[in-house]
């Protein structure tokens, strides 16, 4: 039995009222609690902390001298390929199992095949790969014989933020014009529909800033898709319809401090303040299988404690999670052979480690 099945130590939380200006059956709403380390096996971090590290990638000696920038995104593919999102280069580049590189996609500009600044990637089942600019613009990528090549492309309705697959459709984070979160456009690029709430707030740029997707992860088994915030500490899940399913809210997050003001002459103003130790900035979720999902949230340390990623799991059936310890890195990725952990210091840097099976 794989490693990761020893998630299945699970047990439901309390149940308690937030007013987040998020409207869900509250039947449905967790709250995850710090104090409750012991509803999830602790195996996952016993996993991820270990130092036998398969292989890296990003350093000089490294498979194919490989040089990377800043890893904005990692999707794993069918537990054999890694396609890795380098938004100082402008390219994403496919690895193999074994971390050594086999394709690089893309390049710096405005044309066919370039980028101008992507933020986001998908995969889609048949391995055709998204690549989402912020000027709206989403470029698909086929496989050929030579490699990855440029199809086609197409334009948003909205500056998207983050993306992931589910069969061949495409769910994309960003707020558009009518307040939703999230938008499924098809494989050849058209928009079937949007969904998500919008932060509930007067001041229109609080709501705005409060929306913002930090990640989405998409459960083909499940027909589910999750996703979390940057500011705010909720967690939620919509089945593929965009019908609400359940809501966690992390009890322990330390929003960062915010500024609302009036200018002289009547427009709203809002801004996030200088972060305070202590405060949170929600990262990243990700799959580690159909049933689970990783989210890390980072904690602001300015005594520079290593360990500075608040780690949670949650069931993405049930909504139920717990808080499984604080890690020195961001967790990218999962296949069956390996997790993948990010590291910007003292550079940037992949590194692979074996999961541990019984």
């Amino acid at each position: 039995m794989p490693a990761k099945w020893l998630f299945l130590l699970l047990i439901f939380l309390p149940i308690q009222d937030h007013d987040n200006g998020i409207s869900f059956d509250h039947s449905f709403e967790h709250v995850v609690d710090q104090a409750n380390t012991t509803t999830f096996a602790q195996a996952p971090l016993e996993r991820v902390e270990r130092d036998d590290e398969a292989w890296s990638a990003g350093v000089a000696d490294g498979p194919d001298g490989l040089l990377l920038g800043n890893v904005k995104d990692v999707v794993s593919w069918r537990d054999s390929l890694f396609f890795v999102l380098d938004d100082v280069s402008q390219t994403v580049v496919v690895l193999d199992r074994a971390g050594d590189m086999v394709d690089e996609v893309g390049q710096r500009g405005r044309g066919p095949g370039e980028f101008t600044e992507p933020v986001a990637i998908a995969v889609d089942i048949e391995g055709v790969l998204s690549v989402a600019d912020r000027d709206r613009r989403v470029q698909r990528f086929r496989h050929r014989p030579s490699g990855y090549e440029y199809d086609t492309s197409y334009t948003l309705h909205f500056t998207p933020t983050v993306a992931c697959a589910l069969g061949e459709q495409i769910v994309f984070g960003g707020l558009d014009s009518d307040r939703h979160t999230l938008h499924m456009y098809g494989p050849e690029g058209t928009h079937q529909y949007s969904f998500g709430h919008h932060f509930a707030a007067e001041h229109p740029i609080k709501a705005i800033t409060f929306s913002e997707i930090s990640s989405v992860v998409c459960s083909e088994a499940l027909e589910t898709v999750v996703a979390s915030f940057h500011y705010v500490p909720f967690v939620l899940a919509y089945s593929i319809n965009g019908e609400p399913l359940w809501q966690s809210t992390l009890e322990t997050f330390r929003p960062i401090p915010t500024r609302e003001a009036t200018s002289p002459d009547g427009r709203p103003e809002f801004r996030l303040l200088k972060p305070e130790d202590g405060s949170h900035i929600g990262t990243r979720l990700l799959l580690i299988d159909d049933q689970f999902a990783l989210f890390q949230v980072r904690r602001i340390d300015r005594a520079r404690d290593a360990r500075n990623y608040d780690t949670y799991v949650f069931d993405l059936e049930t909504g139920s999670g717990a808080f499984q310890g604080q890690l020195s890195s961001r967790v990218m990725a999962f296949s069956n052979l390996h997790h993948l952990q990010y590291s910007a210091s003292p550079f940037p840097r992949l590194t692979a480690y074996p999961l541990i099976s019984d």
